[in-house]
């Protein structure tokens, strides 16, 4: 498992990731800023309270080329002492639990495509979609027939939703989105320790559920050989509900989950 910040629960690469993707707004727009102020027709006023005095280009130029650069240059910096600060900092190792390692298992099984449901489906489209259309409307404006200041201008609010708001989420929640993947392809056991899920093809733990946590399970949906359990497990001081769709012998496993809860200490 990745090294976790103390304070915003994020792993260090993930926090990179996020720095510099609004790194990359903030890139394009300077560059577009500039790309204005050398603009050949541009013209510059000085405003005053009621009017606009215009001022000569070369004046315009004098005054706002320093102020775009020393915005720049603070921009950059802070960035810079961001990125910085985070790589020289240590993060504490986090141990996964050790559950279901040479235990004997209960029961076990591979995962299924009805794990996919619900809001899993509708987040899922909207992490396709989202990108698709925002990098859609950027080839758009960047294949137009607008002059090139334009195309940097008008680029600035469709990659600001892409790299400061889109790109942000899909990394916070990526942890998440693989595990869907994982609930899908990968497979479940039962042990003494707990319920543990396991990746494909290399079988590590992706997600755990002591017995000591465990607190109750129902079975919520049953049709012939498959049905769907909901699991309610111990989260500090409060409860968390793990939901198991589409399962074999789901009230087999039903039973092999309440025993864990019944008899914790039996080995």
């Amino acid at each position: 498992m990745e090294d976790q910040d103390d304070d915003t629960g994020m792993s260090r690469k993930k926090r990179s990731a996020i720095i510099c993707s609004s790194l990359v707004f903030f890139v394009i727009f300077f560059v577009a800023s500039a790309a204005f102020l050398i603009e050949p027709d541009g013209t510059y006023y000085m405003r005053r309270p009621g009017m606009k005095v215009p001022i000569t280009r070369e004046l315009g130029l004098a005054v706002l080329v320093p102020m775009l650069f020393l915005c720049a240059a603070c921009v950059g910096w802070i960035y810079w002492r961001n990125l910085r600060h985070l790589w020289r900092t240590t993060e504490p190792q986090i141990e996964e639990p050790d559950v279901g390692s040479d235990k004997p298992v209960l029961w076990s099984a591979r995962n299924n495509w009805r794990s996919f449901r619900g809001g899993r489906v509708a987040g899922s489209m909207i992490l396709i979609t989202m990108p698709s259309l925002l990098l859609l409307w950027i080839w758009n404006i960047l294949t137009g027939e607008s002059s090139i200041t334009l195309k940097l201008f008008f680029i600035l609010l469709p990659l600001s939703l892409l790299c400061c708001t889109v790109i942000p989420i899909i990394v916070v929640c990526l942890e998440e989105i693989k595990s869907w993947l994982f609930d899908v392809i990968g497979s479940i056991e039962v042990t003494h320790e707990g319920i543990t899920w396991l990746t494909p093809m290399t079988q590590q733990v992706y997600r755990t559920v002591c017995t000591a946590d465990l607190i109750d399970v129902w079975l919520i949906d049953s049709h012939g050989k498959r049905g769907s359990l909901v699991i309610v497990r111990r989260v500090d001081d409060d409860v968390e509900h793990v939901y198991l769709h589409g399962l074999l012998d789901s009230e087999r496993v039903q039973a092999a989950v309440q025993s864990l809860i019944t008899n914790p200490c039996v080995v």
